[in-house]
């Protein structure tokens, strides 16, 4: 079992600390003021509360419609440079669960104020239970960009992240599930200048 603690921060470790979403520090985050954890990559190990809102719906072996909490729970975690490749995710807590994450990465930079398809590496989502269980499931699947703001004073992404047949692994393995991922954050891949 603690050999799965240690494989669950390993990984959150490298979902935060690989690639590269910039930050100006000026982001507004649900009415909190300015988020210190954003940096000019991206942002820290501890993510930021700028995610207005995130639902994620499942069919498959784990079926069920979580809406993310809008409180600092929330969190964005990862980089988005527009000179290369993104890897981001949006962790946040559910009934039943320590925490839930859907992480993307992208085979392309994702360039400032671009919309539209983005092609995806991988997606991964994540469960953390009570019971210290882990659910990791990846594959294929797409990202569109519906609106993507990269204004300094007025940061915005708007996306959607769809997966079909994501594969189990660790406590999961031998299931599948298909998300579909909704998020508005306020965040964007680089800055106007």
């Amino acid at each position: 079992m603690i050999r799965k603690i240690i494989l669950l921060a390993l990984l959150a470790a490298c979902i935060t600390m690989t690639g590269g979403c910039r930050g100006t520090g000026n982001e507004q985050n649900n009415g909190q003021g300015n988020d210190k954890n954003v940096t000019e990559t991206g942002t820290s190990m501890g993510g930021a509360s700028i995610v207005r809102s995130a639902e994620l719906n499942l069919s498959g072996d784990i079926t069920a419609r979580m809406i993310a909490p809008k409180d600092a729970s929330t969190t964005l975690t990862g980089n988005c440079s527009p000179d290369m490749w993104a890897n981001f995710g949006i962790q946040f807590n559910h009934p039943g669960y320590v925490w839930i994450a859907v992480t993307i990465m992208t085979k392309d930079p994702i360039q400032t104020g671009q919309t539209g398809p983005v092609r995806l590496e991988w997606v991964d989502v994540s469960f953390f239970s009570e019971d210290m269980k882990s659910h990791q499931f990846r594959g294929p699947g797409s990202f569109e960009i519906k609106e993507h703001n990269a204004a300094p004073d007025n940061r915005r992404m708007v996306g959607v992240i769809r997966a079909s047949g994501l594969e189990g692994r660790q406590d999961a393995e031998g299931k599948t599930i298909d998300a579909e991922f909704d998020f508005d954050v306020n965040f964007s891949c680089g800055v106007i200048k």
